[in-house]
C-alpha cells in the first residue's frame, strides 16, 4: 500500500492547479463566445495536451483551434489568405481583450494573458465535411495543412479508457521525469511512448516501467509513432536528441524494473528510495535507514543503484564482499 500511495501522492502533485485550470477552461470560451458573435468562427476547441489532459504543471501553453465560417472558404486558395486569416481573428480578439498581446507563429495567433501568467495558441482552421480531418493554417507557406488533431485526441481518450482512466496520470509522471532529465524529448514524443507501453489497467510502478521499455526501444530503432500511427516522431527529434536520451532512458528503465523487484522481494523502503531516483521531487521522499538496518541488510542481500542496503536480491549495485565478523 505506501507504494500506491506514494504514486498518489506523486500523481496529485503533477496535476495542474484546479482554479487555473478552469480559468483556463472559462477564457478558452470567452474567446469562442467573441469569434462567434462577430461570425468570424462558428466554433472552437482545445486541443493539445491540455485537451487531453496530460500537461504537467505549471499552465502555460494552451491549444486551440478557431473553425472558420464556411464564408471565408475561399481563403483557402487565396494568395495570403492565411494571413488575412490571421487579421480577422486578431482585430476582433484584441477589441475584446485590449490588456492581450498578440504574436503568430506557423500556425498560431499566440495570445498572452501577462495578468493570468499562461498564453493561448489559436489554430486558424477548416472543418472538413464527414471527416475527423481539418485543414490547419501554416503561415510559413501561405496553405492550409491537414491535421488529424481530433484522431490524436479520440484514441487518446480511448486508451484511457482501456486503463480504467489511469493512463492519463502515467503519461504525466513520464513527461515529468524526461521534462528534467532529457529536454531534448518534446512532449508528445513522451506521451506517444506511454501510449505503445501501457496497453490495459496496471498498476503506476508497471505502466511507468511498460513506459520505459516503449521509450527505450524506440529510441533503439528509430522509430516512435504518435498514438494516430501517421508521423514518425523520431524523425522530428533535434540532431544529437537520441544519442542522448537512449543510455539516459535505459538506466531510467533497468532503476525502474529494480524498484519493481524489490517491492515484489517485499523491501517497500528500498523501492520508493530507488522510484525516488528516478523522479526526484514531487515524488515523496522515502524514509531513512537507520544504521542497523543498513548493517543487518548489507549482510543478507546487497545495495540499490541509490545506496540503500536490502536483503533482497533484486539490488542491481554491485555488492562488496563483507567479512564476517570473529573474535580475534
Amino acid at each position: 500500500m505506501r507504494i500506491r500511495e506514494a504514486f498518489n501522492e506523486f500523481d496529485e502533485a503533477l496535476k495542474l492547479d484546479p482554479d487555473e485550470r478552469q480559468a483556463a477552461i472559462s477564457l478558452h470560451h470567452k474567446i469562442r463566445e467573441v469569434l462567434a458573435v462577430a461570425e468570424v468562427c462558428g466554433y472552437a476547441i482545445l486541443q493539445g495536451s491540455f485537451a487531453r489532459k496530460t500537461m504537467l504543471a505549471p499552465l502555460r501553453d494552451i491549444d486551440m483551434i478557431g473553425f472558420l465560417h464556411e464564408k471565408y472558404r475561399p481563403l483557402m486558395n487565396t494568395t495570403g489568405g492565411v494571413a488575412k486569416a490571421m487579421d480577422l481573428m486578431e482585430a476582433v480578439l484584441r477589441k475584446a481583450f485590449p490588456q492581450a498581446t498578440f504574436e503568430r507563429s506557423r500556425h498560431a495567433i499566440k495570445i498572452d494573458f501577462p495578468e493570468l501568467g499562461f498564453t493561448f495558441d489559436l489554430v486558424p482552421a477548416f472543418d472538413r465535411e464527414d471527416s475527423e480531418l481539418i485543414d490547419i493554417a501554416n503561415l510559413d507557406t501561405d496553405s492550409w495543412d491537414e491535421s488529424n488533431t481530433r484522431v490524436l485526441m479520440r484514441v487518446v481518450r480511448e486508451r484511457n479508457d482501456e486503463c480504467d482512466g489511469a493512463f492519463i496520470h502515467q503519461v504525466r509522471m513520464i513527461k515529468h521525469w524526461a521534462r528534467y532529465d532529457i529536454e531534448g524529448l518534446f512532449g508528445l514524443y513522451r506521451e506517444s511512448a506511454a501510449y505503445d507501453g501501457i496497453k490495459g489497467p496496471a498498476d503506476h510502478p508497471d505502466a511507468v516501467l511498460n513506459a520505459f521499455r516503449a521509450l527505450e526501444e524506440g529510441l533503439e530503432l528509430g522509430i516512435q509513432y504518435d498514438p494516430t500511427r501517421v508521423d514518425n516522431l523520431h524523425l522530428k527529434l533535434d540532431e544529437g536528441v537520441a544519442d542522448e536520451a537512449l543510455p539516459r532512458v535505459r538506466e531510467a528503465r533497468q532503476t525502474a524494473q529494480e524498484a519493481v523487484e524489490l517491492e515484489e522481494a517485499g523491501d517497500t523502503d528500498a523501492a520508493l528510495a530507488v522510484w525516488y531516483s528516478i523522479f526526484g521531487d514531487p515524488f515523496p521522499k522515502p524514509p531513512t535507514q537507520s544504521v542497523e538496518d543498513a548493517f543487518t541488510n548489507s549482510l543478507k542481500g546487497g545495495l540499490t543503484t541509490t545506496g540503500v542496503a536490502t536483503a533482497s536480491s533484486a539490488a542491481r549495485a554491485a555488492t562488496p564482499p563483507v567479512r564476517p565478523w570473529r573474535p580475534l
